[in-house]
């Protein structure tokens, strides 16, 4: 083998569909409520799907696009993530568990 020869895999490019569909199932598991586009705890916002805007031509690969809240709020501040592959999804999910068990220990 030669030794310039690269191993680099690239992961496979995320399926909006059923991303949105999987993080929709886990905020369901976390007792989130869903409101249209967007997912609220007690009233509060804490989780939103992004759409693009109409007209626009994207400038990034395909992904999904959301936004976590820091804290819940009735006009949180927000973390805006793209999830281009399975790994950043499964990271979004877990960010999520993780700030769901925060706010539950603040409550």
């Amino acid at each position: 083998m030669a030794e310039d020869e690269t191993w680099a895999l690239t992961p496979p490019p995320l399926d909006p569909a059923a991303a949105r569909q999987q993080l929709v199932r886990a905020l369901r598991d976390l007792r989130f409520t869903e409101r249209g586009h967007a997912f609220t705890l007690q009233g509060r916002a804490v989780f939103e799907f992004v759409a693009p805007a109409a007209g626009v031509e994207p400038t990034e690969p395909a992904g999904l696009k959301v936004r976590l809240a820091q804290r819940p709020a009735q006009t949180p501040q927000w973390d805006t993530r793209t999830l281009k592959t399975a790994g950043d999804l499964r990271q979004c999910i877990d960010e999520m568990r993780r700030r769901a068990a925060r706010w539950s220990d603040d409550d």
